[in-house]
């Protein structure tokens, strides 16, 4: 079975020992670092699958949005900073199959969740 490898970033230090204590808890998932100073670095270099952060630290921090890009096969968690709520990010890269004119509009409105073709006037 293939572990979920988890890189905590900066959070405050209670959440993180919860959060900490949670995954450690999990038979497929392996913490595999925490509170690290270089989050796109360490996610890269350790071959995670998911970076959890703090809401603050994300939204102070350019570095923080700079992880999707750098990893963009990892989800990114952001938990607000009193725990009460998170989300989730992802950088996705998906291919378009036909590029004509045609193919590109269809996968616009794929896209964008409208998937029906306006009515000729």
């Amino acid at each position: 079975m293939k572990h979920i490898r988890v890189v905590v970033g900066k959070i405050p230090r209670i959440l993180r020992a919860i959060i900490e204590g949670a995954i450690t808890l999990q038979s497929d998932m392996e913490l595999i670092a925490s509170g690290g100073a270089d989050l796109s670095a360490t996610a890269r270099r350790s071959h995670a699958d998911v970076v959890i952060v703090a809401e603050e630290m994300y939204e102070g921090d350019p570095a923080h949005r700079q992880v999707l890009v750098d990893n963009p096969q990892l989800k990114l968690f952001v938990v607000t900073d009193d725990g009460r709520a998170a989300h989730m990010l992802e950088f996705r890269r998906l291919p378009v199959a036909d590029v004509s004119p045609q193919g590109l509009v269809e996968a616009i409105r794929d896209a964008v969740g409208t998937g029906a073709r306006p009515q000729a006037e």
